[in-house]
């Protein structure tokens, strides 16, 4: 009885606390919910000149702060209507206020939705006008391409505003958002069509880079462009059969240091050898999955080189099945190479087989080719892929190229290249063009120019390596010269390439905070632990929402993840802030009803790619230099990703 009195004191005890604590957490303050949203806050941006005040009066309150342009706040009270109103704002949704800012020195920031500048290797720079309507009629005007190349002449030439209410243009430089991070968010959006028949998208934009300050460089480009260092990396199949193409790729190497030999070139170009097999553990006597034979390095000497290549030889073994664990070479490749005192970064893939599938139980690179071409992407590596297509691979050379497409993709190209019948002279032509593409690009790095990409646009493989090797030399310049985004407070542009409107000329990404982040894949980890660890998740489908309900309400008690545990799709599980973007998933939109209708072998399908995702935002999450405080002494979780929209589920 006594043990019985004392469990109901202590229960008691503890639902009083929880009953504290669900009132003490209830009782913070919170922002302004966005309207027709549960969880999502309304925040803004600040427009030049704002001043942060005590109070929402202009005489008789004091000027706390005077804030710069595009500072981003959080909405907790609002007073007055339109322009003459007054907001109350913090930094954090913690219940914190720093004062008041008039309505009319602020813009509403309903998605964190932001655009980047593509590359524009081999394509003409955009324009940024005034309003809606001057970029209207340059798009429906009769001559629309030789109107926008005057344009472009006359913007270059300043000053601004020019004619047709052009503001800005794109820099002739690429500003990659992952090292130099701005601001571009949109601020509205509409579709056209051009008179080609493409679609279009009209953003209106608001742009100021984060850091004020660019840097200072001294001296002319063509000096700076004779720095230029090409750094790469040949990652090549070492499985049985792959012995002629092994002899192949080094005597390309052994012509390529014949022929710069005692030239400045040759330091200016480096090569590194890594080999991939199998999973040794599984085939005994493969001897390795990967292995780096010549680390990349700046300097090294050709011989160094040529004697690592001499022991890379095919096994003496076959592995198990046809297709090889290739993408745990590129994984290899990539995070084990030190690619930082590269400005042109490569990685050259020889093979004849395709890549594991993540859920293969011989394959230990468990994420998607297009998952990982994401991080490649985003460390500025480009990767070639060469897949040869020998007669023993027939039925395999189907699924390899498209997943060696999908890893090979660099902007709106792919760089996959088909060696047909797997021939050997037909490889090493191959290699040598490619090789002397690249040796040419810091060739005319040395000179003081930019490589010329061949005529046809619309190159793929090692034909588009010259389009590669330019948009490497601009990102490079880029970073030397401190490239900022067009001092341009608000604009409107198009996403497309006015002379080529298939391409895209603009990055849309998501700016995630590293709390939302953290809850995306601890999300989708919980969907996938539940279908993994219990069959009855797999076979029932409401014993699988059930799962995550619970998994999503548990974590619904940290106020940093900001979830909703009666979600109806999984794209509600994931976070409210994913609706309503430009962007299109049939997991997004999966419901029990949906996932029941589905076969064990397609649920099967996007828990593996859910389980590629899982990597993906691991690699983010644990990339430092990739978070950016939005305003001095941000808390960790309120740093942002610009991440790639595609890179969603």
């Amino acid at each position: 009885m006594w043990r019985q009195l004392a469990r109901l004191i202590i229960l008691a005890a503890l639902t009083s606390a929880l009953g504290w604590a669900s009132l003490a957490f209830a009782d913070t303050r919170r922002p302004l919910l966005i309207e027709g949203k549960r969880l999502l806050y309304q925040r803004v941006l600040t427009r030049p000149g704002a001043v942060l005040r005590s109070a929402a009066q202009d005489g008789a309150s004091a000027a706390i702060d005077h804030l710069k342009p595009f500072d981003p706040f959080y909405v907790y009270a609002r007073q007055g209507e339109g322009e003459v109103g007054w907001l109350e704002v913090g930094r954090t949704p913690d219940g914190t206020t720093q004062g008041w800012l008039k309505a009319r020195d602020a813009i509403d920031w309903k998605q964190t939705i932001v655009v980047a500048f593509g590359n524009p290797a081999g394509r003409e720079r955009t324009l940024l006008f005034d309003t809606r309507q001057n970029l209207v009629d340059l798009l429906e005007s009769e001559n629309m391409v030789p109107r926008a190349q005057e344009l472009r002449r006359k913007a270059v030439q300043g000053p601004f505003p020019v004619e047709g209410g052009v503001v800005s243009i794109e820099p002739d430089t690429y500003i990659d958002i992952t090292k130099k991070f701005y601001l571009l968010p949109i601020l509205d959006v509409e579709k056209s069509y051009l008179e080609s028949g493409f679609e279009t998208e009209l953003l209106r934009v608001a742009s100021v880079p984060l850091d004020a300050n660019p840097l200072q460089q001294q001296g002319p480009r063509e000096e700076r462009l004779k720095q230029f260092n090409v750094g790469v990396v040949f990652l090549v199949d070492t499985t049985l059969s792959m012995g002629p193409y092994i002899d192949r790729t080094r005597e390309a190497v052994q012509r390529i240091y014949e022929r710069i030999k005692g030239s400045p070139i040759g330091s200016r170009v480096s090569y590194g050898i890594v080999g991939f097999r199998d999973d040794p553990d599984l085939v005994k006597r493969l001897d390795y999955l990967t292995r780096t034979f010549v680390p990349l390095k700046p300097g090294r000497q050709p011989q160094q080189v040529l004697d690592g290549l001499k022991q890379v030889t095919e096994s003496k073994v076959s592995s198990r099945g046809f297709d090889e664990d290739s993408l745990a070479g590129v994984l290899e490749a990539m995070n084990d190479t030190d690619w930082k005192p590269f400005d042109g970064k490569y990685i050259i893939l020889v093979t004849d087989a395709g890549p594991r599938k993540p859920d293969d139980p011989y394959g230990t690179a468990k994420i998607k080719p297009a998952d990982l071409n994401s991080q490649l992407r985003e460390r500025g590596i480009a990767l070639f892929a060469l897949h040869l297509l020998t007669p023993a691979g027939k039925f395999d050379h189907d699924y390899a190229a498209d997943q060696y497409k999908a890893l090979a993709k660099f902007g709106d190209t792919t760089l996959y290249e088909p060696v047909p019948g797997g021939s050997v002279e037909a490889f090493g032509k191959s290699v040598d063009t490619l090789s002397d593409s690249l040796i040419g690009q810091v060739t005319d790095s040395m000179a003081g120019h930019t490589t010329r990409p061949q005529v046809n646009a619309d190159a793929t493989g090692i034909a588009a390596a010259s389009q590669v090797g330019l948009a490497m030399q601009l990102a490079y310049l880029g970073r030397r010269e401190g490239t900022q985004a067009p001092p341009v407070f608000e604009a409107w542009l198009t996403d497309r390439n006015l002379e080529r409107p298939q391409d895209s000329v603009l990055e849309v990404r998501l700016l995630v905070t590293k709390n939302q982040l953290s809850t995306l894949r601890d999300v989708i980890k919980s969907l996938v632990d539940a279908f993994e660890g219990s069959r009855g998740a797999r076979e029932d489908p409401s014993t699988l929402f059930s799962q995550l309900r619970s998994a999503v309400a548990a974590m619904a008690r940290d106020p940093d993840k900001v979830v909703d545990a009666q979600f109806k799709t999984l794209g509600d599980a994931l976070g409210e802030y994913l609706e309503g973007l430009p962007y299109q998933s049939e997991v997004m939109g999966l419901d029990e009803a949906a996932w029941a209708q589905m076969g064990g072998a397609r649920q099967r399908e996007i828990v593996d790619g859910l389980k590629s995702k899982l990597q993906l935002y691991q690699e983010f999450h644990n990339s430092p230099s990739q978070w950016v405080a939005l305003w001095p002494g941000a808390p960790p979780g309120e740093t942002v990703y610009a991440m790639p929209l595609d890179a969603l589920p």
